[in-house]
């Protein structure tokens, strides 16, 4: 079977065309995803332009979260809170109470064998 080669712009036109996905990248390419990995690893141009769409719809999603924020969301408050607020105390907890049989103290018994103990 012949490997098909692809441009530059080739890979790149596909990455911007499928958000970056490389699953549907391949596809479009008829290619492997590997292939497509290949080329974003060996390329510098496209690794550039692979990252540069990805930071995109990043930038694109915070902004999203930034607009329901200030639309006062509530899941939005909470969510920036607990990823971006966790030095100033925002961070979520669970906490774990263990206890004994009947709610009492916890019991360890340690066996060891005596003559280990005494070097014998």
């Amino acid at each position: 079977m012949k490997t098909r080669k692809y441009t530059k712009e080739q890979i790149i036109e596909a990455l911007e065309r499928n958000g970056g996905f490389l699953t549907q990248t391949a596809k479009a390419l008829q290619c492997t995803i590997q292939t497509v990995q290949n080329y974003i690893k060996r390329d510098k141009k496209i690794g550039n332009a692979y990252h540069q769409i990805r930071e995109t719809y990043i930038d694109l999603a915070e902004s999203q979260l930034i607009k329901a924020v200030k639309n006062g969301e509530a899941w939005s408050i909470a969510f920036l809170l607990k990823c971006q607020g966790k030095h100033r105390g925002w961070v979520e907890k669970q906490e774990f109470e263990h206890t004994g049989v009947g709610g009492g103290p916890i019991i360890i018994k340690v066996l060891y064998d005596e003559k280990e103990v005494n070097g014998d």
